[in-house]
């Protein structure tokens, strides 16, 4: 197997490791329900896991030899560089919540014939959503730019608890539109770099998951 298509395979596995456990079965939206709900709450809650994963470029080479599930163990072993990026996001108030939260909501209200706001008085159906998990991941060939990855449920219900819709989707290193990413030393630098590829990765998501809704 050549280096580019270990790599690849390397990175497929890894984020399959990560999202295989974590996610809701996709229920889709029925016509009918499409038809009569107009307005749809946002609930203002996104669950966020406790552990960011982290996957530096050496600990993914190191991957490559001991194999996928030996890279995932690594993942833990160097917490520095992680907790670095959590504590700079924690200073410079960049929540992955609130982003993924955001961006879903204009995507939806610009994919969807329905209205999404957070706090709406009575609306129709609610929407929460949930990071299953979130992290970075060294790009494909193994480079020093580290790509956002991110796993989110989204589940409407009826205010009677009725699931009309749910699905699950995950954007990591090989999705082409999750072209944003940084060295981890540029993200130690300039922390605003963290704020642009979350909201590029959530927008990307989002779009995604907008687009369920309408299939």
């Amino acid at each position: 197997m050549s280096f580019r298509a270990l790599s690849r395979f390397l990175i497929l596995t890894l984020a399959g490791l990560l999202t295989a456990c974590a996610g809701v079965s996709p229920v889709s939206m029925k016509e009918a329900d499409r038809a009569a709900i107009k307005t749809v709450a946002v609930e203002p809650t996104v669950t966020l896991p406790e552990n960011m994963f982290y996957q530096s470029r050496g600990q993914a080479l190191a991957g490559a030899i001991a194999g996928p599930v030996g890279a995932l163990a690594a993942s833990g072993a160097s917490t520095e560089p992680k907790a670095v990026l959590l504590n700079l996001m924690k200073a410079n108030d960049i929540s992955v919540q609130q982003i993924v939260k955001a961006e879903f909501a204009r995507a939806a209200n610009a994919r969807s014939r329905m209205t999404f706001s957070e706090g709406a008085g009575q609306p129709d159906a609610s929407v929460t959503l949930t990071v299953n998990a979130y992290g970075f991941l060294p790009s494909p060939m193994f480079g020093a730019q580290m790509y956002p990855m991110l796993n989110v449920s989204a589940v409407m219900k009826r205010p009677d608890g009725t699931v009309v819709w749910q699905r699950t989707r995950v954007i990591s290193t090989l999705h082409g539109d999750n072209d944003k990413a940084y060295t981890y030393e540029e993200y130690v630098k300039n922390p605003e770099l963290l704020r642009e590829v979350w909201v590029r990765v959530a927008d990307v998501l989002s779009r995604v998951l907008a687009g369920d809704m309408e299939s």
